[in-house]
């Protein structure tokens, strides 16, 4: 008797850690402790990358980031906003995007309480776009934001990208412009997104400028589309870092004048 009680508790001690183990393997995707993620990382539309391989534009595996491929975040309506803020805990202060990327940073702001706005402390944006892309995109068009909302209602994804600096007074832009990004002296982020912000300095009084900075790099391709695609296997080891200064030494990219980047 005393042998088939033992035997019950331990059964039943056994069953507690298998539970145990498989909660904490659900949280953390590890049945390991893990460190918490600080850096969210977007990737923009897959292609066929410099070695003619198709690429979900992915980087560097390591502890405290998490990446999210296009065909996860990107919503199938148009400009919704509600598919990116579940991949985004509430421990992260950081959000990259490559390319269009750029979107899903916005998209989580877009929906952010004014506690996650303040608890995002940097956007990266690495070679969001020229003018063309960012003139017929969610940066120019009003974004979904809820359920209810009218069709063409609304503010533009620029806009809430400005919301952010102007709310919170540490926050940080940078910009890793590749030679996409520059194409006609920056006309894409110029007019789409530093126009607004010039606007919401001026009605308001908030400095934002100073916060936000532009890194020019050359890379060693000579094609426009393999230039882009050089710019994040470049960039890869900054996708999480603190970018108060313009990153310099990455792989097949070379800072261009001036070397302390420059700001709208």
């Amino acid at each position: 008797m005393e042998d088939d009680v033992m035997h019950r508790r331990i059964a039943r001690y056994a069953s507690a850690v298998v539970i145990a183990a498989t909660s904490l393997t659900a949280l953390t995707g590890t049945a390991d402790a893990q460190e918490p993620v600080k850096t969210v990382y977007f990737a923009g539309l897959p292609g066929t990358n410099n070695d003619g391989n198709p690429d979900e534009w992915r980087v560097t595996d390591r502890v405290g980031l998490s990446q999210v491929v296009y065909n996860e975040w990107a919503p199938a309506r148009r400009c919704d906003t509600s598919t990116v803020p579940p991949f985004v805990p509430d421990t992260a202060t950081k959000l990259t995007g490559y390319s269009l990327g750029r979107l899903a940073t916005i998209y989580y702001l877009a929906r952010a309480s004014d506690a996650q706005r303040n608890t995002i402390s940097q956007v990266t944006m690495i070679d969001p776009g020229n003018y063309a892309s960012m003139r017929n995109s969610c940066d120019s068009e009003p974004l979904f934001v809820g359920d209810d909302q009218p069709l063409g209602i609304g503010k533009r994804g620029a806009d809430y990208l400005v919301d952010w600096l102007e709310a919170n007074r540490g926050a940080r832009l940078t910009i890793l412009a590749g030679p996409w990004t520059a194409t006609n002296s920056h006309q894409g982020i110029q007019e789409i997104y530093f126009n607004r912000l010039r606007d919401a300095e001026r009605a308001t009084g908030i400095e934002m400028s100073s916060r936000v900075l532009v890194c020019n790099y050359s890379t060693t391709e000579t094609n426009i589309t393999k230039s882009h695609h050089q710019m994040i296997k470049g960039a890869d080891g900054y996708v999480d870092a603190d970018l108060s200064t313009c990153p310099d030494g990455m792989p097949n990219l070379t800072l261009q004048e001036p070397k302390q980047g420059w700001h709208p």
